[in-house]
């Protein structure tokens, strides 16, 4: 699988540029589970790799290393303050863009049930 993105650079004459995405061009998985562009136009993937955020240029990816509770990021929402709220197995994960605040088993959330089907 492949992430493609569309954009307009000149929307008056309805011309659309396509690029598609692989792991060869930076993203961490071939597999995406969460897409989600943010007020300051980065487009964030959510993948069995971790959290990657695509800035236009290249793409930025963080990981368990970096302070994620589990790599496998399923959800992705912004928050009013531009925080952003990540899903996955193990639970929930909030990113200021400095840092990762994690709220998992040990925060009550059901012992790694959060997003199981």
């Amino acid at each position: 699988m492949a992430l493609a993105l569309v954009s307009t650079p000149d929307a008056s004459a309805q011309r659309y540029h396509i690029r598609n995405f692989t792991p060869e061009d930076g993203l961490p998985a071939a597999q995406i589970f969460a897409l989600h562009q943010d007020e300051k136009g980065y487009v964030w993937t959510g993948s069995p790799g971790g959290l990657s955020r695509y800035d236009g240029v290249g793409f930025t990816t963080f990981a368990q290393s970096d302070g994620l509770e589990d790599q496998s990021v399923k959800v992705i929402l912004s928050d009013q303050q531009g925080g952003l709220w990540l899903g996955s197995n193990e639970g929930a994960t909030v990113f200021d863009g400095q840092r990762f605040t994690n709220y998992g088993a040990a925060s009550g959330l059901g012992a790694g049930r959060f997003l199981r089907a």
